[in-house]
């Protein structure tokens, strides 16, 4: 049984198709893993809970900046446990800087994997230096995944030696249960 942990922003009951991507992935994973997830936490303080299979690690936000929330104990986080794979939400500035502390710094060994889910957009400061921290990242990673060709191929963040693997974005489909009238609309 292998140790994953997966890094991301927020996760369910926050809205969002990266939080319902990060919280799909973990609990797939946890079904056959010892998985956790490290987010960030909408409520005040830090939080820890374990359902579906998944260890979820909810740390307080002391600031935001830039849209970026920003918080010592996610930071901490990052530095702690022995893991076999590292699963990472992208984009994440924070996230990144610390990730690529413990691959440079710690000699980490456990594989990389990045899900791509969008360039960083705006931001005009933080953007090189975000870039930077990705490109160090996606060098280490033993693949990106993307959610389609067309993904990658518009994508400006996403170097070209980056190890991609397409993997679509799927849907829950007791959550989309259509009837007889939309399934015959839909043909």
């Amino acid at each position: 049984m292998a140790r994953i942990l997966v890094v991301g922003k927020y996760y369910p009951p926050a809205h969002g198709g990266i939080e319902e991507s990060s919280r799909l992935i973990s609990e797939a994973l946890g079904a056959h893993h010892a998985t956790s997830a490290l987010v960030f936490n909408h409520a005040p303080g830090n939080a820890h809970e374990c359902g579906d299979g998944v260890e979820i690690v909810r740390c307080g936000v002391v600031a935001t900046l830039c849209a970026q929330p920003l918080s010592l104990t996610y930071a901490a986080h990052i530095f702690r446990g022995q893991w076999d794979v590292i699963y990472f939400h992208a984009p994440n500035v924070f996230a990144s800087f610390f990730l690529l502390l413990r691959y440079l710094f710690f000699r980490e060994k456990a594989k990389l994997v990045i899900f791509h889910h969008m360039d960083i957009h705006g931001r005009r400061i933080l953007r090189p230096i975000a870039l930077w921290l990705y490109h160090a990242l996606v060098r280490r990673a033993a693949a990106v995944v993307v959610t389609s060709h067309k993904n990658k191929a518009v994508s400006r963040d996403l170097p070209l030696s980056a190890r991609c693997v397409v993997i679509p974005l799927g849907i829950e489909p007791d959550v989309w249960q259509a009837d007889a009238r939309e399934r015959e609309a839909a043909i």
